[in-house]
């Protein structure tokens, strides 16, 4: 992903089926720990849409949004499905994503 640019994050899952999905909550965080503060947090049916055609969930990012993570730095991205009926959190892999530097500047401020 690219600093001060609107990218739409594409993501599948492999296990679960969007029918059986109440919600998802997708966290991004600069750290690898449950304890580091989350730095942005979209969820799904509210912030992200799900392209049935492609089994796909749609997470759009805003400029600032972006501007948020450490340019060339890693950052990750967990997951917390809740199921219909259900109580039950299915297991989701923590994903390793890099926030990629820009050419512009930031504004002054």
């Amino acid at each position: 992903m690219k600093r001060r640019t609107t990218p739409t994050m594409q993501v599948r899952f492999n296990l679960v089926k969007n029918d059986d999905i109440s919600t998802i909550e997708f966290l991004f965080r600069q750290e690898r720990s449950e304890d580091s503060e989350p730095y942005l947090l979209k969820t799904y049916p509210t912030d992200v849409t799900y392209d049935a055609a492609r089994d796909r969930y749609l997470i759009p990012w805003t400029e600032e949004e972006t501007a948020k993570f450490l340019e060339d730095h890693e950052f990750y991205m967990d997951t917390r499905i809740t199921l219909e009926g259900n109580n039950a959190v299915p297991e989701t892999n923590i994903v390793k994503l890099v926030m990629n530097g820009t050419l512009f500047e930031e504004d002054d401020e």
